[in-house]
């Protein structure tokens, strides 16, 4: 076992590992829930490392008509900022 940065404990791990993972966000910054338009999470998938946490949305547009919808994708623990992505259909 190791110490890592910011009191977080290290465990070596062999093989393979699965996690659930619950995520929230507010209301008011899920541009996914917009009067006008409609959109649903195909596959949401993670990819966490020493410096990041990487999370990839997939977005289907549901709606009839053209729609711009945008998420965070990506916090880094050295930086604390997190980068925002933005997905539109043509």
């Amino acid at each position: 076992m190791q110490h890592g940065d910011e009191g977080f404990l290290k465990l070596p791990l062999k093989t393979g590992h699965c996690t659930q993972m619950d995520l929230e966000v507010k209301a008011d910054e899920n541009k996914l829930i917009i009067p006008g338009s409609s959109a649903r999470l195909t596959s949401i998938v993670s990819d966490t490392r020493d410096a990041r946490s990487v999370i990839n949305l997939q977005v289907t547009n549901t709606g009839l008509a053209p729609a711009f919808f945008s998420c965070i994708d990506q916090w880094s623990r050295s930086s604390g900022r997190n980068k925002r992505c933005g997905y539109q259909e043509e």
